[in-house]
């Protein structure tokens, strides 16, 4: 159902040896990042809320058959989970960005002194809507697009991190009133959450996108085997077996009440490939995805 290669992690991979400029602040990881070497396809698991302003070049994000494309001197809001994207060149210039990882300890301090939440984060409504999400994108003006432009030359120059702190808080509050509410929602929710609730929320939150096992895992804090075993413990099945049922569940809904095609219903509940979906979806409904939606679809009753 998911790709075996490895996700590069962000913020956990791009470590020294990666060649990026990274500074730790008292408000997450902030970096300066430069592409030199060409395009390349990337499975890349955001771990933490991120913001990557892009300063040249251009960033491509695929949502199943679609992509989402920001050009440079763009805001866009990543938020946490699996994401494919490309790095593209300028034929003058390299790709360069400026990522703030923003630390879950963090965002709670700064909801609760300018952002009073009015949702209770464990409430365990439904919050999975499918597929890879479309993510915020914004252009600067004014004041902030000054913070954003001029953060690089300050990392260099003040290396207290808590003075780089400050000013990622500086653009936190200079873009208060651009937060895209969903990305700034599912921020805070994943901050408050803790427990059981917390995983079963960051569960439903990615089980309809194509991440493996150990990216979960990942997303959870938790080891591959202690992340098997709260699941096996909270869900009563193995999570396997029960990201099959929730995936092909969600599929079938999809495709009988005719709000897409079976591509789109592959990517939209999590498959990697139609191959994959096609063969899953006909073991267990004895069918295949097309034939159940003429058979099933609303058209058809």
């Amino acid at each position: 159902m998911s790709s075996a290669v490895r996700a590069f992690e962000v913020p956990w991979d791009l470590g020294e040896d990666t060649g990026h400029a990274l500074h730790q602040t008292t408000a997450g990881t902030v970096v300066s990042h430069l592409n030199q070497h060409g395009s390349s396809r990337q499975r890349v698991l955001v771990c933490l809320p991120t913001l990557v302003f892009v300063r040249s070049g251009t960033k491509r994000l695929e949502l199943g058959p679609q992509h989402q494309i920001i050009t440079a001197g763009h805001l866009i809001l990543l938020s946490r989970g699996l994401h494919i994207m490309t790095e593209i060149l300028d034929t003058e210039a390299p790709y360069q960005s400026t990522l703030l990882s923003l630390d879950e300890s963090f965002l709670r301090t700064f909801a609760s002194r300018y952002e009073p939440r009015r949702r209770d984060p464990n409430r365990g409504s439904d919050v999975s809507i499918g597929g890879p999400q479309a993510s915020p994108v914004i252009a600067p003006t004014g004041y902030l697009l000054e913070l954003l432009t001029a953060l690089p030359d300050q990392l260099q120059r003040a290396p207290d991190p808590r003075l780089i702190g400050l000013k990622v808080e500086e653009v936190m509050l200079a873009m208060r009133d651009r937060w895209a509410q969903s990305f700034w929602d599912r921020a805070i929710d994943d901050a408050n959450a803790s427990g059981d609730a917390r995983f079963r929320l960051l569960i439903e939150r990615h089980c309809l996108t194509p991440v493996s096992n150990q990216e979960l895992a990942t997303l959870t804090s938790r080891s591959l085997s202690t992340f098997k075993r709260d699941f096996t413990r909270i869900y009563g099945t193995s999570p396997a077996r029960w990201l099959l049922k929730r995936r092909l569940d969600n599929a079938a809904t999809l495709l009988a009440g005719n709000v897409c095609n079976v591509t789109e219903a592959c990517w939209q509940s999590g498959f990697a490939d139609v191959s994959s979906f096609i063969r899953a979806f006909k073991r267990v409904y004895r069918t295949t995805p097309k034939q159940y939606q003429l058979a099933h679809g609303s058209s058809a009753r």
